[in-house]
């Protein structure tokens, strides 16, 4: 996080590169809401991030406002109503947005009308460096669902969250099921995590499990996000020395 500067509403100036035609900006807005663009809402100082959507850009006495859906997961939603000020990413035509935006009322339906901004931030988001677990090390998961454990492999994982792969069904795996008390079980130590589920879906490399899933860290504690930057710090010089040997055998 950290990418912005100011508070929804404030006079100041925009960051380079920034869209600030009003115009170009109320184009944007109004289109991505019209479209239902698919939004992810977070807050400064967590890992964690919340998916939502655009519903409506309107204007009232008070100024122009958003409304957004309810956010998934919903504890998502406590926290909103809790911090009020967040940071807002979409796409829209291939091309990254960012804003922060303060809250302003709470609608029906679980929706909320938050602030419009006056510009709006081209950006990238954070992206993690992935690694692929060794054939020989591998890295295994641990989880709780309905009062049963279960073990599976690590397909992949970064400091941002891992994938792994399952046979387990998506009634049982449910996008934006909050997996509590995770153990991360890497080649010379574990990892005490919380995390969220954020996809299920066919496993296209593998005819021994269905499903691969898609998981992101809620929370990660610091000692053990140490831990796991250093397995991936680890891998990471490995697999660049495994592709430097295969080169040299073509």
């Amino acid at each position: 996080m950290g990418l912005f500067s100011w508070l929804g509403g404030s006079k100041v100036e925009a960051p380079p590169g920034s869209l600030v035609n009003p115009k170009e900006v109320d184009f944007v807005l109004k289109n991505a809401s019209t479209e239902n663009v698919k939004i992810e809402v977070s807050f400064t100082g967590d890992q964690m991030e919340y998916v939502s959507k655009f519903l409506e850009a309107g204007k009232a006495k008070s100024g122009p406002y958003l409304a957004i859906a309810p956010l998934d997961p919903e504890d998502g939603n406590t926290v909103l109503t809790r911090r009020k000020v967040f940071e807002v990413h979409f796409q829209y035509r291939d091309i990254p947005y960012g804003f922060r935006a303060n809250l302003v009322a709470s609608l029906e339906g679980g929706c909320y009308k938050i602030t419009s901004p006056p510009f709006l931030l081209r950006t990238q988001k954070r992206s993690y460096f992935r690694v692929f677990p060794s054939y020989q090390d591998p890295v295994f998961v641990s989880f709780m669902v309905s009062g049963n454990t279960y073990k599976e492999k690590v397909e992949d994982l970064s400091e941002g969250g891992f994938s792994f792969s399952t046979n387990l069904e998506k009634d049982i795996l449910k996008p934006g099921l909050v997996m509590e008390n995770t153990v991360l079980y890497l080649p010379d130590d574990t990892v005490f995590t919380n995390c969220v589920l954020r996809a299920h879906f066919p496993n296209k490399d593998s005819t021994a499990t269905k499903y691969k899933c898609g998981v992101q860290f809620q929370r990660l504690e610091g000692n053990d996000a140490q831990v796991l930057a250093r397995y991936i710090f680890k891998r990471q010089r490995d697999m660049l020395q495994e592709d430097r040997a295969a080169q040299k055998k073509e």
